[in-house]
């Protein structure tokens, strides 16, 4: 019944135009539904003796990484908070016009965003650095330098590590997992009563 709803809901977001548009909250409400709905087809095909460990696997992974991801985020704080600080001496010594500035000199939310960059493998950021006058511009290649090594580096390998951690000890256990995973298929669905008493 949910399910239906579910999809109802996401069909009126999407199909009706014109004057009968529904308002711009009704289509985010179907966004996510639509995602909603294409992520439970992940718990039908868990059935599926090959799908149902990579599946457990990837939930299990969120939680193994949840320590990781407080520790990088700690990190990209502080050096977004660094590249901060460096950005206001760049708009007070620097004389870099306000439209010129470059991204970790755009205030705090800026700073954040050239770590996001610097954590995806954006490197090509170091373009924007020596802006103006350029009296900033060896501590910002430091920056640069450290963060690119610390969190794209050092921390992402470790990222690599505790999922490949993760990978191996649900592998060893695959059978019990799959055995685990279509009884929880069974409970989930016993309301049903598939079979009629005698």
């Amino acid at each position: 019944m949910i399910y239906f709803l579910c999809n109802l809901i996401y069909s009126l977001s999407v199909v009706t135009e014109g004057d009968e548009a529904p308002p711009k909250g009704f289509r985010v409400l179907g966004a996510i539904i639509a995602c909603v709905i294409w992520l439970q087809s992940l718990y039908f095909l868990s059935m599926i003796d090959s799908f149902y460990p990579l599946i457990f696997i990837i939930f299990r992974v969120f939680g193994d990484i949840i320590y990781f991801l407080v520790i990088l985020l700690i990190i990209l704080f502080a050096f977004a908070n660094g590249l901060y600080a460096i950005g206001r001496n760049i708009i007070q010594f620097d004389k870099v016009a306000e439209d010129e500035l470059p991204l970790h000199a755009q205030g705090i939310t800026g700073a954040l965003r050239t770590m996001y960059y610097i954590s995806l493998g954006e490197v090509g950021i170091y373009q924007e650095f020596g802006s103006g006058e350029g009296t900033n511009e060896g501590i910002e290649r430091v920056f640069l330098l450290l963060s690119t090594f610390i969190v794209l580096v050092h921390m992402m390998n470790m990222l690599i590590a505790i999922m490949g951690t993760t990978f191996e000890r649900n592998r060893e256990v695959e059978v019990q997992l799959i055995t685990k995973g279509k009884l929880k298929f069974v409970v989930d669905n016993w309301w049903t009563k598939p079979f009629t008493e005698k």
